[in-house]
């Protein structure tokens, strides 16, 4: 039998912020952290902070370029970020409130 239970770690990770972050940069396939603020309607700070455990995680990468840093998807973060979008768009095709 299969266990159909999510894990801890995606209970942990999965918010509303993250996924719209993910998603963002996954439409851009690059930016930059004021960008992804202004998309998600966060403050800068809790960004950082979304950044930051995206790029612990995994997903993203951030590079230096001049005085702001490039944010990237990792393959992974790609594969992620791919899925999410398919869901959401599940979610509006079915127009579910």
């Amino acid at each position: 039998m299969m266990d159909d239970s999510i894990p801890l770690a995606m209970k942990d990770f999965v918010t509303e912020k993250k996924v719209l972050a993910l998603t963002e940069i996954h439409k851009n396939k690059e930016t930059y952290g004021s960008e992804i603020t202004k998309k998600v309607g966060t403050t800068f700070a809790h960004t950082i902070k979304i950044l930051n455990d995206l790029e612990e995680s995994g997903l993203i990468n951030r590079e230096l370029s001049g005085r702001k840093k490039i944010v990237t998807l990792t393959e992974d973060g790609e594969e992620i970020a791919e899925a999410f979008v398919k869901v959401l768009n599940a979610f509006k095709k079915a127009d579910i409130s």
